[in-house]
């Protein structure tokens, strides 16, 4: 699930032409662990994942929100679960913008989903964190045009 103000999403699994201004590669991005001991090592792999990229490289970082409130902060991505109750989404990314560019974004993932089958596995975890993470980067779903 992708949330972004009022802006229309274009193809190329892209969310338009957002993303991070970078000035060399690879590019070094914070994400902050606001995540409990069950998520940990999703998070880890999500961001290792993540950094086999040639261009970006995430590095995890102390989480700087509270898991229920997962508030942005600039020039990082926010990690964070919680229960966030039933809002029909496992998980959503969230991003702000200056221009084309992403400033800070968010990644929540919602324990209550989680809690119970058939979501209550690791690989539901690992699918969702990696997924939602790509969506801060501007990235859409593959089939979505």
């Amino acid at each position: 699930m992708v949330a972004l103000g009022a802006a229309s999403l274009s193809a190329n699994h892209a969310w338009g032409t957002y993303h991070w201004g970078r000035q060399a590669n690879p590019f070094t991005l914070p994400v902050g662990d606001n995540v409990s001991g069950v998520w940990d090592a999703n998070l880890d792999v999500a961001i290792t994942d993540w950094s086999l990229s040639d261009v970006l490289d995430l590095t995890k970082v102390t989480g700087r929100s509270s898991a229920s409130l997962c508030r942005p902060t600039v020039g990082r991505i926010e990690v964070c679960n919680y229960r966030y109750c039933r809002t029909g989404w496992l998980g959503i990314a969230q991003i702000w913008i200056s221009g084309d560019h992403i400033t800070q974004a968010t990644t929540k993932l919602n324990d209550t989903y989680f809690a119970s089958a058939p979501y209550n596995t690791n690989a539901w975890r690992q699918l969702v964190t990696c997924q939602e993470i790509g969506h801060t980067f501007g990235l859409d779903h593959q089939d979505e045009v």
